[in-house]
């Protein structure tokens, strides 16, 4: 004899996820979704840390470059076999740099924190800083200023209205080699009078400065870069200071 077993009891159907399933999946999800938003942020945080290192280091070397280009040219002579004095008179203060004495080819700014030069063309074709073809044969001055008004290195000649060389710079000194006894330098920020005619190299410092706050923490620095103390600034921008001395190579000949 025969037994049939109802086995319709036993069946089984796949009626979806149970409330404990989903709650462990929405969790590992969330724990994943959180470690891959934290890996993007540092990833875009140091990003833009490096960027504004980039930025700032472009800068300090588009600064340096003219800042190069120009002070090199301090004491230049058409006819090298000319005095100084024949080549470089006397010359009264301006709106925009201070008095030159005799045979002086560096004196400081008024305009700005910066350095005036003189110096003589090369050949009726050159141009001063500005792009202005240069009017005279006989010596002009030139200005090599920091702006604080809208934070640029700027540049003029022959009298001119100066123009913008480079943006985006924190602040700048100049400082001056100064041949004190035939072989002693020193480094003076300000020379007296007669020190002036002595300078044989300008020591530039850039503060440079990224324009968003990119930084977790406020920085630590030094300017100029040589200085005992340091400054914490007062906000998340990322700051770069340096330095570079250029030697007057017309006047240690």
């Amino acid at each position: 004899m025969q037994t049939i077993t109802n086995t319709s009891n036993r069946q089984h159907y796949q009626t979806g996820l149970s409330l404990v399933e989903l709650m462990i999946a929405m969790a590992i999800s969330v724990t994943l979704l959180a470690g891959i938003t934290q890996i993007v942020i540092a990833n875009k945080d140091a990003y833009s840390f490096q960027q504004s290192q980039s930025i700032n280091q472009e800068n300090s070397r588009f600064a340096y470059y003219f800042i190069d280009q120009i002070l090199s040219k301090a004491g230049y002579i058409t006819a090298p076999q000319n005095a100084l004095d024949q080549a470089f008179p006397a010359a009264a203060a301006t709106a925009q740099c201070a008095a030159f004495l005799s045979g002086q080819i560096v004196a400081t700014s008024l305009e700005g924190n910066g350095v005036c030069i003189r110096y003589q063309r090369n050949n009726a074709a050159e141009v001063d800083c500005a792009g202005n073809l240069i009017a005279t044969a006989d010596s002009f001055v030139t200005r090599l200023f920091f702006s604080a008004a809208n934070n640029s290195l700027m540049c003029g000649a022959q009298g001119a209205a100066a123009v913008e060389l480079v943006d985006n710079i924190e602040s700048m000194q100049f400082s001056y080699r100064v041949n004190t006894s035939g072989t002693n330098l020193a480094t003076l920020a300000t020379p007296s009078t007669t020190q002036w005619r002595d300078i044989t190299a300008i020591q530039a410092n850039v503060l440079t400065a990224s324009e968003g706050n990119t930084s977790d923490i406020a920085q630590v620095y030094r300017f100029p870069l040589s200085s005992a103390t340091t400054t914490t600034a007062s906000d998340l921008r990322v700051y770069r200071s340096s330095l570079k001395t250029i030697t007057l190579r017309n006047a240690v000949l």
